[in-house]
């Protein structure tokens, strides 16, 4: 089934889309849910108990990361706009793969810890 029973389409934006992919291709659906628009894939977080709504915290390879372009400090708490995942974490560097990053590029983003684009993490238990 579709993520909230939406279908794709091939001008919209898919950041969400490419991390609920990563879900369903490594079996982590049930640690994340699925969804294709990251406010609603916040709103998952947070039932699931694994939101961290602080942009300031050191994350982990493997959570997830929420931005939002329409702030650019600390706190953010701005809605919602692009999301990935922690593919490394470095002293005071992250670097995280997103989908959408351009047009149609998976590409990597390096950022300093709590950069004020970032909205907060998803902290998926994956040892479960």
């Amino acid at each position: 089934p579709w993520p909230s029973g939406y279908k794709m389409r091939y001008k919209d934006a898919w950041c969400d889309a490419t991390v609920t992919a990563a879900a369903i291709k490594t079996g982590n659906v049930e640690r994340i849910g699925r969804e294709c628009s990251v406010p609603r894939h916040i709103k998952i977080f947070q039932k699931l108990g694994i939101w961290e709504e602080d942009g300031t915290i050191t994350p982990k390879p493997g959570d997830i990361i929420v931005y939002s372009w329409r702030k650019f400090k600390q706190p953010n708490n701005a809605s919602a706009s692009h999301i990935g995942l922690v593919v490394k974490v470095e002293g005071n560097q992250i670097t995280a793969i997103e989908g959408n990053r351009g047009i149609g590029v998976v590409d990597y983003r390096t950022m300093k810890v709590g950069w004020g684009c970032i909205r907060g993490y998803a902290r998926p238990n994956y040892a479960k």
